[in-house]
């Protein structure tokens, strides 16, 4: 098996991370967004992510991780106004290929949506 070296070594924080969801047009009903994926020879820690409806008291919104084609639902929320909504604080282990995906439901024509992901980027090496 060959070594595959990724620079920087590995545990070198080569980047922060933040990604941000502004959609002032969403449609009705179940509306989802995911973020980008890992890339390989990185993994993301993520500090904190949220989302909310500007617009109207929905259903429930969700933050979902998506790994190997399966989601896992790591935060969920049942709002009860408009502008609350599902916030993560933990910290969270990103690998390659996963991404974060957000879920509103109840959501009525034009609502306006957001969400926010933000942590640390490490570089890794593969053996």
């Amino acid at each position: 098996m060959a070594l595959i070296n990724i620079n920087p070594p590995p545990g070198t924080i080569v980047g922060t991370y933040e990604e941000i969801l502004t959609n002032t047009d969403a449609a009705a009903g179940v509306v989802e967004a995911s973020f980008a994926a890992v890339p390989a020879g990185q993994v993301w820690i993520i500090e904190g992510a949220c989302c909310w409806n500007a617009t109207t008291a929905i259903t429930s919104c969700a933050i979902t991780v998506t790994r190997a084609a399966v989601n896992y639902t790591i935060a969920r929320y049942r709002p009860t106004a408009v502008y609350d909504g599902v916030q993560l604080y933990s910290p969270l282990t990103l690998f390659p290929g996963d991404f974060l995906k957000f879920t509103w439901v109840g959501c009525v024509l034009h609502d306006d949506i957001f969400a926010r992901a933000i942590g640390v980027k490490y570089g890794i090496e593969l053996f």
